[in-house]
C-alpha cells in the first residue's frame, strides 16, 4: 500500500495514450522551394549516383547545380571533391566556371573537417545551406571505410548540408555506412549480375521482388544517358526514369506482399508495364 507522500510524487498523466507525437517544426524556418520530384534539400538529402563511366553522371550533377529548374542558386556554397573536374573534363566545364574556388582535386579528412567546423561555428539560424559533392571519389588515395568522407553520411544534416552527393561507378565499393544512409539513388545501366543483386538486396525490396526491380532498372535506363532515380524514403517509395517520368509507385504494404523473396502481386505483368 502506497503512503500519501509516495502518491504525491507519482507522475500524473492527462490520458493513457503512449502515441509518439511529431516534433513541431521551428516557427521561423527558412524553406527552399524546389520541384517535388527532387531530393528534399530542406531536411537534408544523401544521394548516391552509381553508373558506369561515360553514362551521364557529370551531366546530371551539372543540371542539379546549374539548371534553374533544379537547384541552381539554392545553396549558399557548393564544395566539390573531384579528381577530374580540374583535369580538363569537358562535360564539367560549366561547373568549373561556377564553382572553381571550391573545387578540390585532392581529399583529406582534415580538409573536410575544416569545412564542417566552419559550418558548426555559425549559429544554427544563420548557418549557410551547403552542398558537398564527392565525384568519382574512389580514385582518391588512402581512403578507408572510416574516412570522414563516408562517416559524414550519418551526421551531415547537423552541419547545414542540404545535399550530400556521392558519384561512383561501383555500388559494392561504397562502404556500408553510406549505403545505409542514402535516401535517394540514381542508377545507370548495369550488366553485372552480382552488382545488381547487391543493389536489390539493400535497396530494391522496397519495390517488390528481384524480377520487378530488374525490370524497373531496364525501363529507367533504356536509351542513352537515361537513369533510374529511386526516392527510397518516399511514402510510398517511388521510381522515376530520370527525374521527370514516374514509372512506379510501391504499394504501402509491399513488404507484406513479399514472401520468401517472391511478390504475390507483381507490379508488372509478364508483358511489361500494365
Amino acid at each position: 500500500m502506497k503512503t500519501r507522500s509516495e502518491e504525491e510524487t507519482q507522475p500524473k498523466f492527462e490520458d493513457g495514450s503512449l502515441e509518439v507525437l511529431e516534433v513541431k517544426p521551428p516557427k521561423e524556418q527558412k524553406l527552399i522551394n524546389f520541384h517535388p520530384n527532387l531530393p528534399n534539400i530542406n531536411t537534408g538529402a544523401c544521394v548516391l549516383d552509381c553508373a558506369p563511366t561515360k553514362s551521364g553522371k557529370t551531366t546530371r550533377i551539372s543540371n542539379l547545380l546549374l539548371n534553374p529548374n533544379f537547384f541552381a542558386g539554392k545553396f549558399d556554397c557548393v564544395y566539390f571533391y573531384s579528381a577530374t573536374l580540374l583535369a580538363g573534363d569537358i562535360t564539367g566545364r560549366f561547373l568549373l566556371d561556377q564553382f572553381e574556388e571550391t573545387i578540390f582535386n585532392e581529399y583529406s579528412d582534415r580538409h573536410l573537417r575544416s569545412i564542417l567546423d566552419h559550418q558548426q561555428g555559425i549559429p544554427i539560424n544563420q548557418r549557410p545551406k551547403i552542398a558537398i559533392i564527392f565525384d568519382d571519389f574512389l580514385s582518391f588515395p588512402n581512403l578507408t571505410p572510416k574516412s570522414l568522407l563516408f562517416r559524414i553520411s550519418a551526421s551531415y544534416r547537423h552541419y547545414g548540408v542540404g545535399l550530400l552527393y556521392y558519384s561512383s561507378q561501383l555500388f559494392r565499393a561504397i562502404p556500408p555506412i553510406v549505403r545505409q544512409n542514402i535516401q535517394y539513388c540514381i542508377l545507370g545501366k548495369n550488366a553485372n549480375g552480382k552488382e545488381v543483386m547487391k543493389i536489390y538486396e539493400e535497396l530494391g525490396m522496397r519495390y517488390g521482388n528481384y524480377k520487378t526491380f530488374v525490370k524497373l532498372l531496364q525501363t529507367g535506363t533504356e536509351g542513352k544517358y537515361n537513369s533510374l532515380y529511386l526516392d527510397l524514403m518516399g511514402s510510398p517509395a517511388k521510381a522515376y526514369k530520370n527525374f521527370n517520368q514516374l514509372i512506379y509507385e510501391a504499394p504501402e504494404n509491399i513488404m507484406m506482399e513479399l514472401d520468401g523473396g517472391g511478390c504475390t502481386k507483381p507490379p508488372y505483368t509478364d508483358d511489361g508495364i500494365p
